[in-house]
């Protein structure tokens, strides 16, 4: 365990060394380790002399493809039938009406046809 040096002021030889190991790209927690000082004691006094790191550039580089659009076929809308005029209709579902059960195979196509699209590269 490191033993923990309590300076209770900065002396301008403590401040020397750490703006150089900064600037020489060591982080703040391996200054603290260094010197045997908090990370938060080092990060602050940092702050306050007022250097910052430019944030980091990206590891990766990713590469962003567009993909392009393709047309949406879009089916016409099913054709309801208006009710009959006479009063003597049966009140109960219809029998041209597409049921829950009946739907499912159709919107596991159609859920399937977008994670296609949006899979492709």
């Amino acid at each position: 365990m490191t033993a923990t040096l309590r300076c209770k002021t900065w002396t301008p030889d403590l401040v020397g060394q750490i703006t150089h190991l900064w600037q020489s790209g060591r982080s703040a927690g391996e200054i603290a380790t260094v010197m045997g000082l908090s990370r938060s004691s080092v990060s602050g006094k940092l702050n306050r002399l007022g250097l910052h790191r430019n944030h980091k550039q990206p590891t990766a580089k990713p590469k962003i493809v567009k993909v392009p659009k393709q047309p949406m076929s879009i089916d016409p809308p099913m054709s309801i039938d208006p009710l009959p005029a006479d009063t003597t209709a049966p009140t109960g579902p219809s029998t041209d009406r597409i049921t829950p059960r009946q739907q499912k195979p159709e919107l596991r196509a159609m859920l399937a046809e977008a994670v296609a699209n949006t899979a492709r590269k």
